[in-house]
């Protein structure tokens, strides 16, 4: 029991304070020891999120009739709306919001089955238009989609108290392609 605890106590020990102090340098000297066990997969930092990003990156689908002017589709979960407070869905799983949150952590090429969305949205589906909490078209489908990029924080108490703002958001870049409606004869619309 002894030779069990010499082993598993040190490195739970450095998982818990790397957790609480990751860019210190403090617990490097454990290093060694750490590589010497890790082939044996005897501990690690455990956990649906060991890791946690520090932004709140977001993909935000757009449609627009003229490639001009964009709509934002918002989902009923993720942020989307400035003023939008953020929702307390547990313990359902709001399995699209959560998708869309890890496609922003990767780039479009990676995330493919958004091309699928946007034909759901173009086709005007039933099962994916109940996914979002607001159509900007309301029950018609726009001539052209795309995914744009956005960076979310929440706003200060002084925003949430005079304008009802919860969220802040800066636009970091286009996600993917700009799809067009297809008007049945293989030409876009």
């Amino acid at each position: 029991m002894l030779i069990p605890a010499l082993i598993l106590v040190p490195s739970s020990l450095f998982w818990i304070l790397k957790t609480l102090s990751e860019n210190s340098t403090k617990l490097n000297f454990m290093l060694p020891y750490m590589r010497f066990f890790y082939p044996f997969r005897i501990n690690n930092p455990y956990g649906l999120f060991a890791v946690m990003t520090k932004t709140r990156p977001e993909v935000v689908l757009q449609g627009s009739n003229d490639g001009l002017n964009w709509e934002d589709y918002e989902f009923q979960f993720k942020p989307g709306s400035l003023k939008k407070a953020p929702p307390v869905c547990a313990p359902h799983q709001p399995r699209m919001d959560w998708q869309m949150w890890f496609a922003a952590l990767e780039n479009f090429n990676e995330n493919m089955w958004l091309q699928n969305l946007a034909t759901r949205v173009f086709e005007q589906s039933p099962d994916v238009m109940t996914l979002f909490s607001k159509d900007p078209f309301k029950g018609t489908s726009p001539r052209f989609l795309r995914f744009e990029r956005y960076e979310y924080r929440f706003s200060d108490f002084k925003d949430l108290r005079q304008n009802g703002q919860w969220w802040e958001r800066v636009h970091s870049g286009s996600y993917g392609p700009v799809f067009g409606r297809d008007d049945g004869n293989g030409e876009p619309a």
